[in-house]
């Protein structure tokens, strides 16, 4: 289940609701990732360690790719890029297993062997087919706790995935640990 919950997180709708009371959307999702912070989910700020951590990529043609390191275990970090859009203001993507075909990893710091890395992305891609993610969005809103990233899958809202996150320059030395 963490597998799947830690690959869930990463794919970011077909449409928000409304921000809850005492939240405010932010006018552009990705501003600060314009500016070129990076994107930390679940955060241990003592420790500069996030549960996932994205860079985002634009190209001059509006496309956006995002490149993330996910924390699969103890253990394992997935590294992969998938393309991201932004719907309705809020920042969404859609599953693709050939995303998961190209991921790499790491296993307690080191990076994967190829048979790791071969068993690691067919258990991703398995996991993935069984458990259809369909379109995820992320709708970032500011709270008086700080920025929550509310999650929507295929249209509907999923409170009990709600994200804390900050924006992180790369100086600050955040890394993908569980």
């Amino acid at each position: 289940m963490a597998l799947f919950v830690a690959i869930l997180a990463l794919f970011g709708c077909r449409g928000s609701d409304s921000a809850a009371q005492g939240m405010s959307a932010t006018p552009d999702p990705l501003a600060s990732a314009r500016e070129g912070l990076l994107l930390c989910i679940r955060p241990k700020i003592d420790k500069r360690e996030c549960n996932t951590l994205t860079r985002y990529v634009f190209d001059s043609a509006s496309a956006i790719e995002a490149h993330a390191d996910v924390t699969m275990s103890a253990e394992v970090v997935m590294s992969l890029k998938f393309v991201t859009t932004i719907q309705s203001g809020a920042v969404c993507s859609a599953f693709r297993e050939e995303d998961t075909r190209s991921a790499t990893f790491t296993m307690a710091g080191r990076p994967a062997s190829a048979q790791e890395t071969s068993f690691l992305r067919d258990q991703v891609a398995s996991n993935m087919r069984i458990r259809p993610t369909g379109v995820t969005c992320w709708n970032f809103l500011n709270s008086p706790q700080g920025l929550v990233a509310q999650v929507i899958l295929d249209g509907v809202r999923h409170p009990e995935m709600d994200e804390p996150v900050i924006w992180t320059s790369p100086d600050q030395g955040y890394i993908a640990h569980p």
